[in-house]
């Protein structure tokens, strides 16, 4: 990822964290969408969940930035999506609200800045995605 694609896609992750309904409208629009997602968080503390998607988004960024370990814990967390049976689907809906509600919180947001969330959020996701291939 180019490094000025890097610092954009960093500040705009910081804006949209710092939007307080960000994670309660990511999270509305990812569960309600499917009742198989629902299912996932039928009993999930989602106080916890949104710390841990938070932290989840930052390691996004610093793997996107080839910092050490932090490709090795998004492989842990594909093996853990993997392991609890979320299946490749569900990271395109989730990727979908993820842009919905990024697109929401941060003014800056436009087709150029989409393009390289996408991008971002896509090479997290396939740091992912390596769990499923074992």
């Amino acid at each position: 990822m180019a490094e000025d694609d890097l610092e954009r896609f960093h500040l705009s992750l910081e804006r949209v964290l710092a939007c307080k309904e960000f994670l309660d409208m990511f999270y509305d629009s990812f569960i309600g969408n499917s009742d198989r997602v629902k299912n996932f968080f039928k009993h999930t503390d989602m106080a916890r969940q949104k710390r841990k998607l938070s932290t989840t988004l930052r390691l996004i960024t610093m793997a996107a930035d080839d910092s050490p370990g932090a490709d090795i814990y998004l492989e842990y967390l594909g093996k853990y999506h993997h392991d609890i049976k979320v299946t490749e689907d569900l990271f395109d809906q989730w990727l979908v609200a993820l842009i919905d509600s990024a697109k929401k919180c941060d003014p800056k947001y436009n087709d150029e800045l989409e393009a390289i969330w996408r991008t971002a959020i896509n090479l997290g996701i396939q740091h992912m995605h390596k769990a499923y291939e074992h």
